[in-house]
């Protein structure tokens, strides 16, 4: 076992418990407790002594003393493991003694092992076993590696050693979270999610992310409102040449707005002018001068008719085009005044117009022009009087209009009425009031001469002990009625023989007799029946019962349905944020653990609360900018699910001679030559000495082809000299 045997024998020590070493060669063999001599006890079929006298040692001997030592055990309420899956309820004998000390036999205790290989480690505190006893815990799947449970000397496992326990699964080809799958669920997302631009699917792939499958990547910006380039500006600097160079019209340039060509700022564009005939220019652009020009300005002509009611007129040329017909008489319609208006040599030729009326039943005629004047209208239907018949008889537009005569009669109640023309058909006859049955009232209700004839009635019924009578009219009103008895002026005597309330049902209503009693309520569950006793022909209330309750999580059948414990849920979880809560449900009288709940993860930068503190992306920072040279990263904090300004940053600047990297781009000084610049010669800051050299020299001051001259010379061109006339001094 390597390394968790060590930390097992060493568990054991702190027990107090041995396994060998206090025997003379192997420890003796044992099948229960009984079978190890002294203050030893049986521990995985070996006897092993203990430090303290025995006394943890003959603990589990008390056990094999049949009912006391199953007394002893905890109740599967109590905490007891449940079997592992395909185990059926009570396999767990890992070799307990039976009620007569015996043990199950080296068989059973031989397979106890294969059968907890792999078992999830229980919680310590649960769970009977000898003191001193080991098994397997944990998994031994992928990244994961089984340890060793000790039973300590309270009878009870103590917790899992040298496990490896399962992590959240990585794209890095091994099983981190030991379900048998590698790198199941990994994939994430890439690429931008702006402008045109969409995300896409890196996949894990034997422990590596492969490439972005399924974004929209930037593509060239064009002019149609959309950011192509996804840089979060849209149609950003788009220009292109609009115009042309071609008569008096000159290009230009246009930019694009808002998805469209706009402002071209073109001297002139094509058929913005017309063309100016005689000009000798092309003004509208099309590479023609003068097209379209019909006449040279000034030019005049004859225009119009000389017949009938017409006159001639004069055309003058404006803009290379005959203008209009001034001073004419131009034709005009037709009219019946003996004149050809029309200019067309006949006078009030074929003239006729419409008369009479096409409303209703009238049909217009014709009139024809004749020598100046309408003649008579021929072929006209005039208007008539109306009629009911369903037509426009006058040629008002109305149809059988104010159309009524009289109806009905006007003996005894009776009242005559009217009759309206409707759709042709004269209505129903409103406002009289016809003959109706005769009724007790005084008046001839039937219109026939005679009043409150035949009005007398029967009443009552002829049911049970009830008999029919007579109600007589006297003076417009019924008498009494003269029946006996009448229905409901007797109660239902619950006797067995007689309808007393005349309903045509014996003794309705009546469930039993007086003073006989019955078990009521319900025996099933929580629930106890009681007695009811008959009055009155009716079950008085259920007395000495226990009724239905609400159903509680308790194992008991509360509300007496045969069901335990159905249908109780407790919410549970958090709905906050990214959260969402699950349910626990009620099992034999205990809620489980909470299922279906989304929990809290880590916070990230999305707009969302994944931590489910009520809170979003709070405290979510990265480091930005550049560590390089002189620059110092600073921290983007997101807010709303957008990352920040970097703030507290040191950025690139201008790189200066100064033996640092100011722009930090990873080099120093890289635009300063040290070798040949004379203001930085050899070092950043050492400028050659004016009038003493002129130019440098791997990284020295020289004078054209020699050393920097000596003070008191000049450099002149490549070559020291005196520097006479200075302070007095006399060149020789």
């Amino acid at each position: 076992m390597g390394d968790v045997a060590v930390r097992v024998v060493g568990l054991l020590g702190a027990l107090g418990l041995t396994l060998t070493g206090c025997f003379a060669g192997d420890p003796p063999e044992c099948f229960g407790a009984g079978d190890c001599p002294g203050q030893s006890a049986c521990v995985r079929g070996a006897c092993a002594t203990t430090d303290d006298g025995g006394a943890d040692a003959r603990a589990p001997r008390a056990e094999a003393d049949g009912g006391a030592r199953d007394a002893a055990r905890p109740a599967l309420d109590g905490g007891v493991l449940d079997p592992p899956d395909g185990e059926p309820p009570g396999a767990d004998a890992r070799a307990t003694p039976d009620a007569s000390g015996d043990d199950a036999g080296p068989g059973a205790r031989d397979a106890q092992p294969a059968r907890d290989a792999g078992r999830p480690a229980p919680d310590a505190a649960v769970g009977p076993c000898r003191p001193g006893e080991t098994r397997p815990c944990g998994l031994d799947v992928g990244q994961c590696r089984a340890g060793v449970e000790v039973c300590g000397v309270d009878a009870r496992w103590m917790p899992c050693l040298g496990a490896v326990e399962p992590r959240t699964e990585l794209c890095d080809g091994q099983d981190d979270d030991c379900d048998g799958a590698i790198d199941e669920q990994t994939d994430r997302t890439c690429g931008r999610d702006q402008g045109a631009c969409r995300p896409g699917v890196e996949r894990c792939v034997e422990g590596a992310y492969g490439a972005c499958e399924g974004g929209g990547a930037p593509i060239d910006e064009v002019c149609d409102g959309v950011d192509q380039d996804c840089d979060g500006a849209t149609d950003e600097g788009l220009t292109r040449p609009c115009g042309v160079a071609t008569g008096l019209c000159e290009p230009g340039v246009e930019r694009c707005v808002e998805g469209g060509w706009r402002d071209c700022d073109a001297v002139l564009l094509p058929g913005a002018r017309d063309e100016d005939c005689g000009a000798g220019t092309d003004e509208d652009c099309d590479g023609t001068v003068d097209e379209g020009c019909e006449c040279g300005a000034g030019d005049q002509r004859a225009c119009g008719l000389d017949v009938g009611a017409c006159a001639p007129g004069t055309q003058i040329c404006a803009g290379g085009a005959w203008g209009g017909c001034v001073g004419a008489t131009p034709p005009g319609p037709e009219t019946c005044d003996g004149r050809d208006e029309d200019c067309d040599g006949a006078t009030d030729e074929e003239l006729t117009r419409p008369c009479g009326s096409e409303v209703g039943t009238c049909a217009p005629g014709t009139q024809a022009c004749a020598d100046g004047a309408w003649g008579a209208c021929a072929g006209e239907v005039a208007p008539r009087a109306e009629q009911c018949n369903g037509q426009d008889d006058d040629c008002d537009g109305a149809t059988d209009e104010g159309l009524t005569r009289p109806c009905g009669e006007g003996e005894g109640a009776c009242v005559a009425g009217t009759e309206a023309c409707a759709a042709g058909a004269w209505g129903a006859c409103e406002g009289a009031t016809g003959p109706r049955a005769e009724t007790c009232n005084g008046q001839d209700d039937d219109c026939d001469g005679a009043t409150d004839e035949a009005t007398s009635v029967t009443c009552g019924v002829a049911i049970g002990v009830c008999r029919t009578g007579q109600r007589t009219c006297v003076d417009g009103a019924l008498g009494p009625c003269d029946a006996a008895p009448v229905p409901g002026q007797r109660a239902e005597a619950c006797e067995g023989s007689q309808d007393e309330d005349c309903d045509g049902s014996v003794d309705e209503g009546c469930v039993c007799r007086d003073g006989d009693t019955e078990l009521c309520g319900s025996d099933v569950g929580a629930c106890a029946p009681g007695t009811r006793t008959c009055a009155g022909g009716a079950w008085g209330p259920c007395v000495g019962a226990t009724g239905p309750g609400a159903e509680d999580c308790d194992g008991v059948d509360d509300d007496c349905d045969g069901r335990v414990d159905e249908r109780i849920t407790l919410p549970c979880g958090s709905d906050v944020g990214a959260c969402t809560p699950g349910t626990s449900r009620c099992v034999d009288g205990r809620f489980t653990v909470c299922e279906g709940a989304v929990d809290p993860t880590d916070e990230t930068c999305d707009g969302v609360d994944e931590d489910c503190d009520g809170r979003t992306d709070e405290a979510v920072t990265r480091a930005c900018g550049s560590r390089v040279g002189d620059c110092a990263e600073g921290t983007e904090t997101c807010a709303a699910g957008v990352w920040g300004a970097c703030l507290g940053a040191t950025l690139p600047s201008d790189e200066t001679c100064d033996d640092r990297d100011n722009d930090c781009d990873g080099r120093v000084d890289e635009d300063y030559d040290l070798q040949t610049s004379i203001t930085n010669c050899g070092s950043c800051g050492h400028r050659c000495p004016f009038r003493l050299a002129d130019s440098c020299v791997d990284g020295a001051c020289r004078c054209g082809d020699r050393p920097m001259c000596p003070v008191g010379t000049l450099c002149g061109v490549g070559f020291c000299e005196l520097e006479c006339g200075r302070n007095g001094q006399i060149c020789p």
